[in-house]
């Protein structure tokens, strides 16, 4: 009986190795994977002037699946710009006016076509613009003085343009009206010279007083 009992046991444990599972190929597929996230990129970190136009592409964006389908762009630091095409792959603003570099932080986000998202996000670095020389000169029209018969007597027919010598000048912001960027005196001959921030729209401001010998003066600003 032991050695029925035995050859029993023998018989089910060669049963039990002949129905396990083997190294082959006759198991199932994996499943597919799911899908998988676009890669978000932005062009290299720039370097901008003030008040120059910018533009941010995310042409190195993609999807191994699939087409990138969208696309936004956000700012995220730095003093607000205009945003144009903040939903295109390329976005583009103006930067805005500094004294110094400032910069400016923007983040982009993209959608693939089953709706997994990316995002990334870039710096542009503000930095003043160079300065302006302006110079000219400055004058007056000068009517002489001229004697006859009748006594003296201001001759209008040779009136001719004198320098405004030693006047102060000044350049004055023409939005504001009353921000004085630079101011000087003129010459010997009228002339002037100065510099000035780059892309600003000035006024300029001359004051002068004009004195009569041994008699009332008169300040005027033009």
């Amino acid at each position: 009986m032991s050695m029925s009992r035995a050859g029993a046991l023998a018989g089910f444990a060669m049963l039990a190795v002949a129905c396990g599972g083997g190294g082959g190929g006759g198991g199932a597929a994996p499943p597919p994977a799911g899908n998988r996230a676009p890669v978000a990129r932005i062009g290299a970190v720039q370097l901008a002037a003030s008040q120059s136009q910018v533009a941010l592409n995310s042409s190195g964006s993609s999807d191994a699946e699939g087409p990138i389908v969208n696309w936004r762009w956000e700012q995220i630091d730095g003093p607000a710009v205009n945003l144009m095409g903040d939903t295109d792959p390329t976005v583009r603003f103006q930067t805005p006016l500094v004294d110094a570099p400032t910069e400016l932080g923007f983040r982009l986000t993209v959608t693939d076509m089953d709706g997994a998202t990316a995002s990334t996000t870039t710096a542009v670095t503000v930095v003043p613009a160079g300065e302006v020389t302006m110079s000219g000169t400055i004058s007056f029209e000068l009517v002489p003085s001229e004697l006859d018969g009748g006594g003296a007597y201001l001759n209008y027919a040779n009136a001719y343009a004198a320098p405004a010598r030693g006047i102060l000048f000044e350049l004055v912001d023409a939005v504001t009206g009353v921000d004085v960027l630079a101011s000087g005196t003129t010459g010997a001959s009228g002339s002037f010279s100065l510099s000035v921030p780059h892309a600003r729209t000035v006024q300029l401001r001359a004051r002068a007083e004009l004195r009569a010998e041994d008699g009332p003066s008169w300040h005027f600003r033009v």
